[in-house]
């Protein structure tokens, strides 16, 4: 079977990196386009870098040498308050996929899976930051390269990823290092619902939207949720955490509320014939024997 070429950028990040080992073990030629290729931890000689300069240039020399028909884009830059980063924020997050679509816009049919978040979308139908606003906004473009040119493209709408070895200051993460270090650790009510979803879940929703976009014989860009059945809230969730260390919390809820905050995620249009396969006990537990 001809191995097939599959452009990841974000390849860095918690999930990428676990999904770069996915795709290698499925026999994938995998090549990874990152802003710092000397400083990338992924040292496998069997992965082609590339170096993204910022410029459309070094995308285009990356498309052309690697003539990828797959291309997974992770790559994000993400912050909750602009703090004067709106520049970084648009290049990471609306600059940089322009670039990858512009650059394959001529080629023989690629296949586009695009990662949102569940941030832009909420009760009053807007974005709750301008990170998601920006996400929203290359989902447009988005719109506009499937409809004109040989691209078809699902944007997978992500809930809260979680998953040992997260060196992510999420809140999973945060919550298992107080109850390790005995540390405090102030929230919010914490009756706001979330929806957490397994690392390994996430990686086989991807590889599942590859398989299905793939065989969609139509250039269209689809929307896709990426969710479990499970919502709960921040209280219940330090509630299961305590149980499973056999250990009480020093957690307090008199912080003040966000104005970004999401009570509840909205969950639309889950992926077709998907199902995840960890529970949230199950995932949790496997957190905690890190």
């Amino acid at each position: 079977m001809h191995k097939q070429n599959c452009l990841v950028t974000g390849a860095t990040g918690y999930v990428g990196s676990n999904l770069i080992q996915r795709l290698f073990d499925m026999n994938f030629n995998v090549g990874i386009l990152t802003r710092n290729k000397n400083g990338c931890p992924l040292k496998n000689k069997e992965i082609k870098m590339f170096e993204y300069n910022q410029d459309f240039m070094s995308v285009k020399f990356a498309i052309d040498s690697f003539k990828p028909t797959l291309i997974i884009h992770l790559a994000a830059f993400q912050s909750v308050e602009t703090n004067h980063q709106i520049d970084e924020l648009i290049s990471a997050n609306i600059t940089f996929g322009s670039y990858l679509l512009d650059a394959i816009k001529d080629n023989k049919k690629v296949y586009f899976i695009n990662i949102g978040t569940y941030w832009q979308f909420t009760s009053t139908n807007c974005a709750n930051t301008f990170y998601a606003a920006t996400k929203t906004a290359f989902q447009s473009i988005l719109d506009y390269y499937t409809n004109y040119f040989n691209i078809s493209a699902y944007t997978l709408v992500l809930m809260d990823v979680y998953g040992p070895n997260d060196p992510r200051k999420k809140l999973i993460p945060l919550l298992l290092n107080a109850a390790r270090t005995n540390q405090s650790f102030n929230m919010t009510s914490g009756t706001q619902k979330k929806n957490f979803v397994y690392i390994d879940d996430v990686i086989d929703s991807i590889i599942h939207a590859l398989s299905l976009l793939q065989n969609d014989q139509s250039n269209t860009h689809q929307m896709f949720y990426v969710s479990t059945s499970e919502l709960i809230s921040i209280r219940s969730l330090v509630d299961k955490i305590t149980k499973i260390l056999n250990k009480n919390l020093n957690i307090t809820y008199n912080k003040p509320k966000s104005l970004h905050e999401i009570n509840t995620p909205i969950i639309k249009n889950r992926l077709p014939e998907w199902e995840p396969k960890f529970s949230l006990d199950q995932g949790l537990k496997k957190c905690c024997n890190e």
